[in-house]
């Protein structure tokens, strides 16, 4: 089930498009301001973001700014009224994927959403599905994984292709890091790999950065099912 997030000050449209998208399989969530959204992506990766410039807290193209700066691949797509040319161009130029004038016609929103949801979907080799403890490889074969494992990949598959300090991916694992052994960290690291090479000749995109900690490349994907 693709994820999305409503940026969207208008109450009645949020209402309008959540009420909509649920019910053709999508995941929603909403805000009303910037401040709102940043608080969701603290726990929050999503697959697709609409977005409207007018917020009360500020500009959202300066959040497309952030998402495109942060690596950000998820798709953006910008809903305004009454956009002139250099708006659509300044959203396109920041990384917007599409832009779509108000009032929103649902089908068009969709078919829109679809169609970036099969791009998000197809363009990551490998996927981590938190939900179900496995990994999916290029082939599509699913590696089932510890829950140890599961959190190690979720965590910097959500962070993609930055490198993580062994700190912050030790507490991820819910484990304190002035009382955890690091050297389980790299056996965990370790059996992972080993793990994958039993089933694919390709390397598991996990890089050891040396001196701070991991990372993965951005072919790893988290998906929900």
């Amino acid at each position: 089930m693709p994820s999305v997030i409503v940026l969207e000050n208008e109450i009645s449209l949020r209402e309008d498009l959540v009420e909509y998208l649920e019910s053709n399989n999508y995941q929603v969530s909403v805000a009303g301001s910037i401040r709102q959204f940043d608080a969701l992506l603290q726990t929050l990766r999503p697959d697709m973001v609409l977005l409207e410039r007018q917020l009360p807290d500020g500009d959202g193209y300066e959040v497309l700014r952030h998402l495109r700066c942060q690596g950000s691949r998820c798709g953006v797509v910008v809903l305004a009224g009454n956009p002139s040319i250099d708006d659509r161009i300044d959203a396109y130029e920041l990384g917007a994927d599409h832009y779509l004038t108000k009032p929103i016609r649902m089908r068009e929103l969709l078919a829109v959403l679809n169609s970036l949801a099969w791009r998000t979907y197809a363009s990551a080799s490998w996927r981590v599905c938190p939900s179900t403890w496995h990994l999916f490889l290029p082939s599509s074969e699913a590696v089932k994984l510890t829950g140890q494992e599961t959190l190690f990949l979720s965590y910097l598959a959500s962070h993609p292709a930055q490198a993580q300090s062994r700190k912050k991916i030790v507490e991820s694992l819910g484990k304190s890091f002035s009382q955890y052994d690091y050297r389980n960290l790299d056996a965990l690291v370790l059996r992972l790999r080993k793990k994958v090479a039993q089933h694919t000749a390709n390397p598991l995109p996990l890089k050891t950065v040396h001196g701070l900690g991991y990372s993965v490349s951005s072919d790893v994907a988290l998906v929900d099912s």
